[in-house]
């Protein structure tokens, strides 16, 4: 399924997070908000996804077993639900395991 995917866009859930420094009054203010853009599968490799944003130069690998699922969506691209999240700082990507619903279950 993922090998057939190579040239397509795909959102990525949860969105990923894009943090940015903004020069305010006295001081830089590091922020962060959602990147809510659709990602292009380059590649497939057996255990990871070649992902890039054409518009912003950014890329990275998603290893496959940080990915949930996909599901498609008739009105534009198609979603990858992961099992992290991507985290966009500068030019560095990097990927943070979100906590399974029973992670702190006693």
């Amino acid at each position: 399924m993922l090998a057939k995917s190579i040239g397509e866009l795909r959102k990525i859930r949860p969105h990923a997070v894009e943090f940015f420094t903004s020069s305010g009054v006295f001081s830089d203010i590091r922020r962060s908000r959602k990147f809510d853009e659709a990602w292009l599968i380059t590649d497939f490799a057996e255990n990871e996804l070649k992902l890039s944003h054409p518009s912003t130069g950014y890329f990275f690998s998603l290893p496959t077993d940080h990915i949930r699922e996909y599901r498609s969506n008739p009105s534009g691209p198609g979603f990858l639900i992961l099992k992290s999240q991507v985290i966009i700082d500068g030019r560095n990507i990097s990927l943070e395991p979100l906590p399974t619903q029973n992670a702190f279950a006693p």
